[in-house]
């Protein structure tokens, strides 16, 4: 038997037809069965450099995960998402690549920290009597590094 279930989703103000072919067991428990087609989500999305697992998952319950970063990265958003009216919310995080702190003789940072995340950008300024070799901005890239190079401060000599 082939039905038509008329949700109306408060949240997104919208009404959804569902075309549902029914069994004679869903006949039996139609509240059951309806709202697990109506609470039902894609799997999770993957996130590049993390993986999720889940907290709760069931036809009857709402969908819950938990995301978490390889080691190296750092998450953005919030961790916990969960499933609700066919879509995942809050929106899936991502997974920043953390770099360390350059190290700059002679010269300072402009944002000083112990580590950055894609894409901050830094500035280089070296100290009275030195001179930049180099990109003065550099910025913290997906390969974990600084882009371009971290610069040096060199000594300017006072040949006269």
């Amino acid at each position: 038997m082939l039905i038509h279930v008329f949700c109306y989703l408060h949240l997104l103000k919208k009404i959804v037809v569902y075309k549902v072919r029914i069994s004679s067991l869903s006949l039996r428990y139609p509240y059951t069965y309806l709202l697990s087609l109506i609470s039902s989500c894609s799997s999770p999305p993957e996130i590049k450099h993390g993986r999720f697992t889940y907290i709760e998952k069931g036809i009857l319950r709402t969908n819950v995960v938990d995301y978490e970063c390889e080691e190296g990265y750092t998450l953005v958003g919030e961790a916990r998402i969960s499933c609700t009216f066919l879509n995942w919310s809050p929106m899936v995080p991502e997974c920043k690549a953390l770099c360390q702190k350059p190290e700059i003789s002679n010269g300072k940072l402009s944002v000083e920290k112990a580590q950055y995340v894609t894409p901050e950008t830094v500035t280089v300024r070296c100290d009275p009597g030195y001179r930049m070799v180099g990109s003065q901005n550099i910025f913290c890239s997906e390969n974990k590094s600084w882009s371009p190079d971290v610069p040096k401060c060199e000594k300017v000599s006072n040949t006269q």
